[in-house]
């Protein structure tokens, strides 16, 4: 089932004995229940069932949750409308914050515009999309301090969205870093983009010297698709200045040569190509996980690009499920008919490319 977000209102409950038995049968504490729970309800002279049932409600945000026992409030449907919440798992809970919920000075000074912190247990990737335009940065929750890393962003129907599989704070920045110019005025700086020239390369190997991530283009903009272990041998058949196209457990990527060794024949330039995202080389990517959902009345058409004949329209909000991809277009059945729809039009939810 997808959620996505609406203006629910957030219920908690500040009880003493709710709350216990909440925590007892395994369901969901909140940050603010717990914390009431112990500035109201637990005394200097605890006894042994008092400790272990706050020792139980400490617990509860890092802890799997129970098959049958899921939490009783989707918070992830009670953002404001200027967030989109789009998951299939079922466990996660999501809140927005401002900047002094950030509490990063660094990201402060470069202009928080929106945030949403989500916790609880990430099954599959979520997309979380943002009213706003700018760029994303993810805060890994499962890192102390927080680990950085910059998403890959994508506009659809005006929204901002990036793809996160794990819990942790998306942040939507200023797409500008804005500086003092000589003259002391100021002046919008880009964030820094990968080459624009990529080529072939063959007979290219590397053998990674640390664990190393699988990005889905050449540089640490993009997200990160897994982590390849040290001592890995990977064939590359495309190179981006110091990117590497590799496949890895039936997934291309890329992956930067700063981690490993390559061979002598990684230096030798084959054929140019026209774009460095690693779903788009080589033609059509299979897909196993990839749920996409319509965000308008869609074309299905019969190729994958705009010149290919229109086979039907695809109602708006209508569930897909998507078997390849190529380029900017996935394949799907609708009303049995195989066809494709284009990337700006759709909502995607796990492994898409």
């Amino acid at each position: 089932m997808l959620i996505a977000a609406s203006a629910l209102a957030q219920d908690f409950y500040f009880d003493c004995a709710t709350l216990e038995t909440l925590a007892q049968d395994g369901n969901y504490v909140y940050p603010e229940e717990e914390e009431w729970y112990e500035e109201n309800c637990k005394e200097e002279d605890d006894d042994d069932d008092d400790e272990e049932l706050g020792e139980l409600i400490d617990t509860q945000a890092i802890s799997l949750p129970q098959a049958g026992n899921p939490p009783r409030v989707e918070t992830c449907l009670t953002l404001p409308s200027s967030v989109v919440v789009t998951t299939s798992s079922p466990h996660v809970q999501c809140r927005q914050l401002d900047a002094a919920g950030v509490a990063n000075a660094e990201l402060i000074a470069q202009g928080i515009l929106d945030a949403v912190d989500v916790q609880g247990w990430v099954e599959v990737p979520m997309q979380v999309c943002f009213s706003r335009q700018g760029r994303l940065l993810f805060l890994d929750a499962s890192t102390a301090p927080r680990a950085q890393s910059n998403l890959a962003v994508e506009n659809i129907n005006g929204l901002t969205c990036g793809m996160i599989d794990r819990v942790g704070t998306l942040v939507l920045l200023q797409a500008a870093v804005v500086q003092a110019g000589e003259s002391g005025e100021s002046i919008a700086v880009s964030p820094p983009e990968p080459a624009a020239e990529a080529y072939r390369v063959s007979n290219c190997e590397l053998t990674t010297t640390d664990d190393l991530s699988l990005r889905a283009g050449p540089s640490v903009n993009y997200a990160r698709l897994d982590i390849i272990p040290n001592a890995t041998s990977l064939a590359a058949t495309a190179r981006n200045g110091n990117w590497f196209l590799v496949g890895f457990k039936q997934r291309r990527g890329w992956v930067s040569a700063d981690y490993g060794t390559l061979t002598a024949s990684c230096d030798v330039a084959g054929d140019s190509i026209d774009t460095y995202l690693a779903f788009t080389v080589g033609g059509a990517m299979p897909l196993t996980h990839c749920q996409l959902r319509a965000g308008d009345i869609i074309n299905l058409r019969l190729g994958p690009g705009l010149d290919h004949d229109i086979a039907a329209e695809i109602p708006f909000r209508m569930n897909l499920i998507a078997t390849e991809r190529s380029d900017d277009w996935f394949k799907v059945e609708y009303n049995d008919i195989m066809g494709w729809v284009n990337i700006d039009y759709v909502f995607r939810n796990g492994a898409c490319g």
